[in-house]
Formats: structure tokens, sequence, C-alpha cells
């Protein structure tokens, strides 16, 4: 069967709606616009910036119909068609006059693409599921200039945030953490002002990015691949990464020996780097299946107790949490911080885009006390929540910004 955009697309370039001497210039012209409009729309960045639907469009302007025409789920499968066709046949409304409705409704929503600061809010509301149908017909109704436009967007952003961030919890208010998390990281972008740095909706949309844990639950120890993942993983890290040597380091004394004895230096480090190749002998060991007389759940929990990795109160609070992809999320699950944070480097290093937020915070950009790059503590996780806070004091106004 014919879809309805087939349908309007016929209607609209029927030779009978047009005078004779005029029919082919302006079936040109139309079929013309509209290969314009749907090029446009094909674009990702383009379309997930103002899709809010998950009817899937072979032809994408048949969105545009579908919310001109307010057609929702459970409407004749040609409810969109026919609203044309009465429009045209029993309104009275001229050819011309329909195709200019509906060039005016799609630029409506290229100048929002075009202006940075109306793409980011706009594009923040319809992943927070609101109407971008109704956005356009307030708008529309309200007559608001942009910066009116802009102020009633933020308006409605504050209204729908959470009254006291503070007390949020991953188990308890998931949903509102992924949306403050994204209204953090798409502010982040918008004071940047001398960058036109822009949000990527149409990855976020598709790439199904979630929330991850900054420091690591460490609740259960991984079993099957996820358990030899781990073990690789944390092999290179102590083979790899200088900043291992650091949990082995006896600081307070290093740091006293370090004005007198250098060959008390020396003796501290000796000593980590055995404690370092011996930890690598039980890695070794479990990954080739011997236990050793000891379990992997005791092994696990010692690993996570040596480097500063066990599970803290504070695991599941705001100030413990980022956005992710789902795929790099899955995969991050039961890493170490160091791990976790090595792979973010190598992931931005290699193009790959990670929230900068995210990024920031593993990179400890928000940190005011930077004294251990290795792993996440609460005063970290304080920071981390203290900078959201001030960043997005505009849209928390009774909260307002910690100075602590």
């Amino acid at each position: 069967p014919l879809t309805n955009a087939e349908l309007i697309k016929a209607l609209f370039l029927k030779q009978s709606h047009f005078k004779s001497e005029e029919a082919k210039l302006k079936q040109l012209q139309i079929a013309s616009e509209w290969d314009a409009i749907e090029k446009r729309l094909q674009e990702p960045p383009f379309w997930y910036f103002i899709n809010d639907s998950s009817k899937p469009y072979p032809t994408r302007i048949e969105y545009i119909f579908d919310l001109m025409k307010g057609n929702k789920q459970g409407n004749d499968a040609f409810y969109t068609f026919t609203q044309f066709q009465d429009d045209l046949y029993e309104n009275g409304k001229s050819i011309d006059e329909l195709w200019k409705e509906v060039k005016d409704y799609f630029l409506s929503f290229e100048d929002w693409y075009q202006d940075r600061e109306l793409y980011h809010l706009i594009g923040f509301l319809v992943q927070s599921n609101l109407s971008v149908a109704r956005l356009k017909e307030f708008s529309a109704e309200q007559r608001m200039t942009k910066t009116e436009l802009k102020g009633f967007l933020r308006a409605l952003i504050t209204k729908d945030l959470p009254e006291d961030i503070e007390n949020l919890n991953y188990e308890d208010h998931r949903m509102e953490i992924r949306q403050l998390l994204l209204l953090f990281n798409i502010q982040t972008l918008l004071s940047t002002k001398n960058a036109d740095v822009r949000f990527p909706f149409d990855r976020f949309k598709h790439e199904q990015w979630d929330i991850e844990h900054i420091r690591s639950r460490g609740e259960h120890a991984p079993k099957g691949k996820e358990r030899t993942k781990w073990l690789d993983e944390l092999a290179h890290f102590l083979r790899n990464d200088p900043s291992a040597l650091t949990f082995f380091l006896p600081q307070g004394e290093l740091s006293k020996s370090a004005q007198h004895q250098q060959a008390a230096i020396e003796a501290a480090i000796e000593a980590a780097d055995k404690q370092i190749s011996q930890l690598l002998s039980e890695v070794e060991s479990f990954q080739n299946d011997d236990f050793l007389g000891h379990s992997f759940d005791d092994f696990f929990e010692s690993v996570n107790e040596k480097l500063h990795q066990q599970s803290v109160d504070w695991i599941d609070d705001l100030g413990n949490l980022a956005l992710l992809d789902s795929s790099t999320n899955r995969s991050y699950k039961n890493a170490l911080f160091p791990i976790k944070r090595a792979r973010i480097i190598d992931s931005d290093s290699r193009g790959v885009f990670v929230p900068i937020c995210t990024k920031n915070a593993f990179l400890k950009y928000y940190s005011k006390a930077y004294t251990e790059q290795a792993h996440w503590n609460e005063a970290d996780a304080n920071d981390y929540v203290n900078a959201l806070k001030q960043m997005l004091a505009d849209y928390l106004p009774e909260q307002g910004a910690s100075n602590d």
C-alpha cells in the first residue's frame, strides 16, 4: 500500500490543480523543494533534534505532515493524507497555500536548529519526552520572539527538574539523574561561547546513553567472560600504568624519607614492585584456573581493598554518577577507577565521543584537591556535585551553587 507521504505528494503534484501554462513549473518547484526537505531530514543531527516518535519513517517528510495534522497512534492509517485532502477539497485551500504551510512549518525547525541555544534547549526537552509539536504550536500561538521562546524553554526545564538533587540516588531516581546529567553536559557546552560545539542528540538517542558509576560498585565478583575480562584489565593496569605503584607505596614514610634518605625511597619502591609482582602472580593463577586454595570472590574483595576501590556508602549518589553510552557502560561494569579512567583517555584520544562532563570527571577537572589520580574519593564526588550545581544554578534557583 502507498504511504501517506506518497499519497500527499501525488495530491500536491496533480496537474489539474494548476493552470495548464504553469503546471509543469509548479510541479517541478514542489518536487524540488520536497526533495530538499527530505534530504535535510535524512541528516541524523537534524532528524534526532526534532524526532520524538518511535514510529519508523522511511520517508521522513511524513513526520512533518503527521506533526502538522496531529496524527496520533490509533488513528486511521491514512489519517494524515485525509486531512490534507479535506483542506484542499472541503476547506477550499489551494495547493500553493498548503505547500507554503508545509514549508513554513519545516523552516521553523530549521530556524531552531541553526540557533545554537535553541538547538540545545529544544533538543533537551524533546529528549525529556516533551512533544516537539506542542512546542511548535505554543510558540506560534504566543507569537514569541526568539528571546521570549528561550526564556519560556528555560522555565519549562526548571519546572521539571527535581527539587532536591542532594538526595537523588541511582536505585530510586535514575530518570531524574539521567536528565540532570544530560542538562549538565548541554549547559557546559552552551557555556563555551567561543566554540561552536553541539551536543550530539542523534548519538544520545541511537547509542542509548545511560548512567555509569564513576567508582564501581564492586558488589559482586564478575563471572564467566566478565571475570576473564576483569583479570586481563587488572593485569594490564598493574604492568603498564605508572599510577599502579602509588597504591603500594607508604606515602607518609616516603615523603619523609624523600627529604633525607634516597636509599629509603628506593627500598619503598622495591617493596611496592614486589607487591605488584605478587598480585600479578595471583592474577595469572586465576587466568589459568589455578585458584591457589582460595576463592575468586575473596581475591576480588582483596584487590578492591588494596586498590582503594571497595564499596562506600555514597556509591549510588549523584556525585558518583556520569553519562556514558550503554555499550561502553556495560563493558565497564566492574572495572576499577584507574582502568575506567585509562579507557576514557584512550577513547578521547581516538576521537570517540565522550560526554564532556564525563571526561572532565574522570580527568578530575572538578576536583579542588588533586592528590590521587588513580581513585575517586568522597571529596572528588562532592566537588563534582558542586560543579554541577554551579553550572545549573540558573535552573536550580532555590538550591543555588555551593561555595564550599
